[in-house]
């Protein structure tokens, strides 16, 4: 089973970690934003993760990450955080 992190805590991320929950061979295990933009600790039961010290806590063999960015500067938020 593929270990899922959400690159967002809007209720957009919130939506497709329901989405990825669906899936049989996938699984959410937390949440990750920029550490200044974390409102709660927890979303739904998972943890959310400073994405500046994600490397501490997942192996970047062992998860993937789907970004779940709104729609505020289009493109140009998920492509730095995705060359990130």
């Amino acid at each position: 089973m593929q270990e899922i992190i959400i690159t967002g805590n809007s209720d957009y991320a919130r939506l497709i970690r329901e989405y990825v929950d669906d899936l049989e061979d996938f699984r959410c295990v937390a949440f990750t934003v920029d550490g200044a933009y974390i409102k709660e600790n927890s979303i739904d039961g998972l943890n959310v993760v400073a994405f500046e010290e994600i490397q501490n806590f997942y192996n970047a063999d062992s998860v993937k990450l789907v970004l779940a960015i709104g729609y505020q500067k289009l493109g140009r938020t998920r492509r730095d955080i995705f060359s990130r």
